[in-house]
């Protein structure tokens, strides 16, 4: 089974790297890594990522929840938000985009690789779904 490439956005250079070396260690591939909200877009429709994880506070004038929303309006690409950020305002508007996953910083690599495992997991069941919706097999 091939190893599920992950885009890391992030503009923290050590926290993205300290990411980085968490999704190598469990068994992840990176294919990319942005810095900010259009650099997460262009990478993203380059790289076909099967996962991105998005910081919410980015670089430019694109925060990570307008880039995950153009990322996801143009690619069938599920994105789990890491953030800093819990204020209710935040979290609501991170909720409108519909991210499989909101994990809070600090995390650990086990919360991590959990949140990751079930992204991954429901995304490939509901798009079973939506393959065998298209057949008419219900």
């Amino acid at each position: 089974m091939a190893r599920a490439q992950v885009l890391v956005v992030e503009d923290e250079n050590i926290i993205s790297m300290q990411i980085r070396d968490m999704l190598k260690a469990m068994g992840y591939s990176v294919c990319g890594m942005a810095s900010s909200g259009q650099e997460a877009i262009d990478k993203a429709k380059e790289t076909r990522p099967d996962l991105v994880l998005m910081d919410v506070i980015l670089m430019g004038t694109m925060d990570g929840i307008e880039a995950a929303g153009h990322i996801c309006a143009s690619l069938n690409v599920p994105v789990i938000f890491l953030t800093g950020c819990a204020d209710d305002e935040t979290s609501e508007r991170a909720r409108k985009i519909g991210p499989f996953a909101y994990v809070t910083k600090p995390f650990t690599e086990r919360e991590l690789g959990s949140a990751i495992k079930m992204t991954l997991q429901k995304h490939m069941t509901e798009g079973r779904g939506k393959d065998q919706e298209k057949a008419g097999i219900t």
